[in-house]
């Protein structure tokens, strides 16, 4: 027997909770992934540090990623603070967000 028609919006009443179940256990699925990923990244980046690279390549290896970072994020400052001054004066760039996304939480300045 089909769910009911919600005529006010156009749905099945029970479309909304398939949907909202679907979408918890794809969440879940992905979170998942995400834990096992930095797991196996940080088992790689042990076995390099300890067993592959020698103790100044490890500290070469160190640097050097850190330093991406660094030179990724003050390219990416820069290209916002284009996108700014680029909005404040001809309007919004097609294609970019037209407000800033909220800061992240648990990450700091360095």
């Amino acid at each position: 027997m089909a769910a009911p028609l919600d005529a006010a919006r156009g749905t099945c009443a029970g479309a909304d909770a398939e949907v909202d179940a679907a979408l918890d256990s794809y969440k879940a699925a992905l979170s998942r992934l995400l834990v096992e990923a930095d797991e196996l990244r940080m088992a790689t980046t042990w076995a390099l540090t300890t067993e592959i690279l020698t103790s100044r390549q490890t500290v070469e290896m160190l640097a050097a990623g850190k330093h991406l970072y660094l030179s990724v994020r003050d390219w990416c400052r820069r290209r916002e603070g284009a996108a700014g001054a680029q909005q404040q004066l001809n309007g919004p760039m097609p294609g970019w967000p037209t407000t800033p996304p909220p800061p992240s939480a648990g990450t700091h300045e360095s």
